[in-house]
């Protein structure tokens, strides 16, 4: 399968985020998922859940095009952050599940509702140890459009592709190297020739995974003049994540169920609305994330959750929008 075309499965995959490059100011970075957030070590029982609603809102070029996809019955979309152990030394192992129903149409025909699946893990330390990363792992099954709304296709099953694939990164923080490996699972005989390659991961300033951005933003002081670093995994290269629009403030109604709620409760939020994209040519769409804003440091209700995910998909079809519905918090 042409290399260029997983590029772009990449870039339409949720958290599929992206890179960084040397000379980054370190991040500030607290335990934020905790009531007290000067928390550093982790706990042996420590695990919180979170569970989102995943909608779609096409783009006006979709509403009017003669080719479009669309997530009718939209889908879910888990994270679950827990404790871990490498030699001895406590990590976070944060994993995440998304699943859509995913349909496209052309000229009023439609084709039939296909499951996407995309599942993550990585491993890295506390706060004490910068939530260096250690390893992760993303698995896809998913389909891709190959076209945007305005340029239809020849017919409709040339509209998209259906793709298997599983992204790996192990880091050597001793050799400042990281090995990734890229496996294409259409196949048993595609599946026995993965792609690898070794990357540098050396430099000053905060690097991590790409899996980790959710829990690395949550993590952070936001501002305008927040940048780390991260894998392009599109390019296996390296570029810079900055801040596109704000962070603004803002106050968001949401019905959420906490772990002591018998039912979800419809809260208001105080929080801080931002939106991140690569700092390159070309860098795709601006993702729009919402955090509830911190409480008092020993009291801090809301653990700064990721209350709201705006995604653009590829092409210019529409957003995906992630919005949180359970949240189990840790103690």
């Amino acid at each position: 399968m042409k290399k260029k075309r997983f590029a772009s499965l990449l870039l339409v995959a949720p958290l599929a985020l992206l890179a960084a490059c040397t000379n980054t100011p370190a991040l500030t970075l607290e335990s934020n998922w905790f009531a007290d957030t000067s928390r550093k070590t982790i706990p042996d029982d420590f695990e919180e859940t979170l569970e989102y609603a995943v909608s779609f809102e096409k783009s006006t070029s979709a509403l009017n095009g003669e080719f479009s996809l669309d997530y009718p019955n939209g889908g879910t979309y888990k994270t679950k952050l827990e404790d871990g152990e490498i030699d001895g030394k406590k990590t976070y192992v944060y994993t995440t599940e998304l699943k859509t129903g995913v349909q496209y149409t052309l000229n009023g025909v439609s084709s039939e509702i296909m499951e996407d699946v995309v599942t993550t893990r990585v491993e890295f330390y506390d706060v004490a140890n910068e939530l260096r990363p250690v390893s992760s792992m993303r698995e896809a099954t998913v389909t891709i459009p190959h076209t945007s709304p305005t340029n239809p296709p020849a017919s409709l099953e040339a509209g998209y592709g259906k793709y298997h694939y599983r992204v790996e990164l192990v880091y050597d923080w001793e050799t400042e190297k990281a090995q990734y490996t890229f496996t294409n699972l259409t196949s048993e005989e595609t599946a026995k020739t993965p792609y690898t390659k070794e990357i540098g991961v050396g430099g000053k300033g905060s690097y991590f995974d790409n899996e980790q951005l959710a829990v690395v933003l949550r993590a952070s002081e936001l501002s305008s003049s927040l940048t780390f670093r991260l894998i392009d995994i599109t390019s296996q290269s390296h570029e810079k994540i900055t801040v596109k629009e704000g962070p603004s403030a803002v106050t968001l109604k949401q019905s959420v169920k906490y772990k002591t709620d018998e039912q979800a409760v419809e809260r208001d939020y105080n929080a801080f609305e931002l939106g991140i994209a690569l700092n390159k040519a070309n860098p795709g769409g601006t993702q729009k994330m919402t955090f509830a804003q911190r409480g008092s440091r020993d009291s801090n209700t809301h653990r700064n959750v990721l209350l709201k995910w705006e995604y653009p998909v590829i092409y210019s079809h529409g957003t995906l929008l992630y919005r949180l519905t359970a949240a189990n918090f840790y103690g």
